[in-house]
């Protein structure tokens, strides 16, 4: 029987990387926003706030299917040290939605001055602090109840 390890040191590498990102994108958005540099206009911002959160809402769920797709395909692979180099890729975009998503929210919110899109983004921040690399993530996402962090 081999010994399932998983290296938690680049994980939390990429968790700690894309929290810094997020933290400062929101701070320096909102920072942007309060002293009154934003570059939108109240008319011209409804119409184009409305317009872009249903893209954004159609991306979400375009991306929530990708990424359950590529859960199932994750946990059909039988070998170990196979899952776990497909679960770098699966976690790594799944931090990087959590960017990119924030960076959009926070621009929209650099744009048309609404709050809707900071609180986006805060949501979007708990959703990553929910995603910390401990080991109950890795028993549900690896199907192994039995594996060593190092």
């Amino acid at each position: 029987m081999e010994v399932k390890r998983v290296h938690l040191k680049w994980y939390k590498g990429v968790y700690v990387r894309g929290l810094v990102a997020v933290l400062l994108t929101i701070f320096f958005s909102w920072l942007l926003v309060q002293n009154g540099w934003f570059a939108g206009h109240s008319s011209v911002s409804v119409t184009l706030t409305n317009f872009l959160l249903y893209g954004m809402v159609l991306v979400a769920f375009v991306f929530s299917w990708y990424q359950r797709r590529e859960l199932k395909k994750l946990q059909s692979i039988t070998e170990f040290t196979a899952r776990v180099n497909h679960h770098r890729k699966y976690y790594r975009n799944r931090l990087a939605w959590f960017v990119l998503s924030v960076i959009t929210s926070c621009f929209l919110y650099y744009l048309t001055g609404r709050g809707f899109f900071l609180y986006f983004s805060l949501f979007e921040l708990v959703l990553l602090l929910l995603a910390y690399p401990k080991p109950d993530l890795f028993s549900t996402e690896l199907r192994e109840e039995k594996i060593t962090f190092v």
